[in-house]
């Protein structure tokens, strides 16, 4: 009898090993997962934000497109190169109004 706890204390010891192990491998997983969701969830955050207030997003829209129609200057290096060359493109299409 017991030799047969000894044997069960031991295999205890070696599940309780082997799951503190198992333990660490998904806190560091969930570490490398934790970071990635924050992101995700930022843009989701920003996503609805805007969904919100689109008076918000309409108004920094004509404030952007004035500016760049003005030729402030400064404003091209802000506005990534892909957004620049379609602001470009849509602005083109019409010469500008002097006032």
């Amino acid at each position: 009898m017991k030799k047969q706890l000894a044997e069960l204390s031991l295999q205890r010891c070696k599940i309780l090993k082997r799951i503190e192990v198992q333990r660490l491998e998904v806190t560091t997983i969930s570490q490398h997962i934790k970071k990635s969701i924050s992101i995700i969830d930022l843009g989701i955050s920003a996503a609805h934000f805007l969904a919100r207030h689109p008076a918000l997003v309409a108004g920094s829209s004509a404030v952007i497109l004035t500016l760049w129609r003005k030729g402030i200057i400064g404003l091209n290096s802000i506005i990534p190169l892909p957004l620049r060359f379609a602001l470009n493109a849509i602005l083109s299409t019409s010469p500008p109004q002097d006032q």
